[in-house]
């Protein structure tokens, strides 16, 4: 089994590389008109980040999550009584933050255990039967 260590796991939470790329692929979920469901974009998210359907816990979870979040960012807090925050900005927040959780995931990093870095800034993984690209900056991109 593959692990992440400290110093990798605390990269891809607070690295601006990653939460710029987070709220690429965000942008690209939320800007695809022909998904109109929040259990369709889960499960695309997943298709594109791990290249499988997300479980039904998984998608449960995914929705909890969103709706907390969301939640939070746009409920004013005894520190923060000026917030004011859209329900738009706090979609795209929530969104965010989801797909930086993609990005955590040992299985977003580690495929078939066989990891292939081209340079310092592009991950590619090869599986065993094909190469399949899982970069934070190519999956921000719209295709």
């Amino acid at each position: 089994n593959e692990s992440i260590v400290a110093t990798q796991a605390s990269f891809l939470l607070n690295s601006e590389f990653v939460h710029t790329a987070a709220k690429g692929f965000a942008n690209r979920l939320l800007s695809d008109s022909s998904i109109t469901s929040v259990r369709d974009r889960i499960q695309h998210a997943y298709r594109i980040a791990l290249g499988r359907e997300a479980t039904g816990d998984e998608v449960a979870a995914a929705i909890e999550f969103l709706t907390q979040y969301e939640l939070v960012l746009i409920k004013p807090t005894a520190e923060n009584s000026n917030r004011k925050l859209t329900a738009e900005q706090s979609t795209e927040l929530s969104w965010s933050a989801f797909c930086q959780f993609l990005y955590c995931l040992n299985e977003f990093i580690y495929v078939d255990s066989t990891i292939r870095f081209h340079d310092a800034m592009h991950l590619s993984v090869q599986h065993v039967d094909s190469v399949t690209p899982q970069c934070l900056g190519c999956l921000a991109m719209t295709r």
